[in-house]
């Protein structure tokens, strides 16, 4: 029983019905060196699995799902939000019962903090939103973290040949203290 649902994937490496039989040919000829297979290239590009093992597919598929509902708690309660405000603010302007209608509104709003709230709120929105959108990513993609999503995207898109985090840092390294020196050369001949 396959575990890892790979056949759900938009970029699944192995078909999900099995490929047709080739064509019979009438006469059996003889094996040429036409007809022998092909030789496999040295260098194939096989993907490479990039989920980590020591998480459980459980433990994997309630960390993906965590963050996609999390994101729809947050944008259900941002809209109650909103309407709420919106309902409080539609009914300041209803009068009382027993006030007669000749008399001017006295209505007070204040125009920046309702823009503030205003923008709270769609900002609520946006970022739940956006949670909802990571979530399902990382549904779709199946990664947990960003070491896999990383692992992901070097194995898809062939980027293995590129230099790894600590080089990176080490070159940074090599480069801020050229800089720096560069910098006390400069200090030191204006100085002279």
């Amino acid at each position: 029983m396959n575990l890892w649902p790979t056949s759900w994937s938009l970029w699944s490496s192995s078909p999900s019905s099995p490929p047709p039989p080739p064509p019979q040919a009438a006469v059996a000829s003889p094996p040429t060196q036409s007809d022998a297979p092909p030789k496999p290239a040295p260098f194939s590009t096989v993907a490479q699995d990039h989920r980590d093992p020591s998480i459980t597919p459980f433990d994997r598929r309630r960390k993906q799902l965590t963050l996609y509902f999390a994101g729809t708690t947050f944008l259900l309660l941002s809209i109650a939000t909103a309407r709420r405000s919106t309902r409080r603010r539609a009914l300041a302007t209803i009068p009382k019962y027993y006030t007669p209608n000749t008399r001017s509104s006295e209505l007070t709003f204040n125009g920046g903090a309702d823009a503030f709230e205003a923008l709270n709120i769609a900002s609520l929105g946006v970022m739940s939103v956006g949670m909802i959108t990571v979530g399902a990513a990382m549904y779709m993609f199946d990664v947990v973290n960003v070491e896999e999503t990383r692992r992901l995207v070097r194995s898809r898109y062939g980027w293995e040949g590129r230099k790894t985090e600590s080089e990176v840092e080490e070159e940074l390294e090599e480069w801020i203290a050229t800089v720096l020196a560069r910098k006390d050369r400069k200090e030191k001949e204006r100085n002279s």
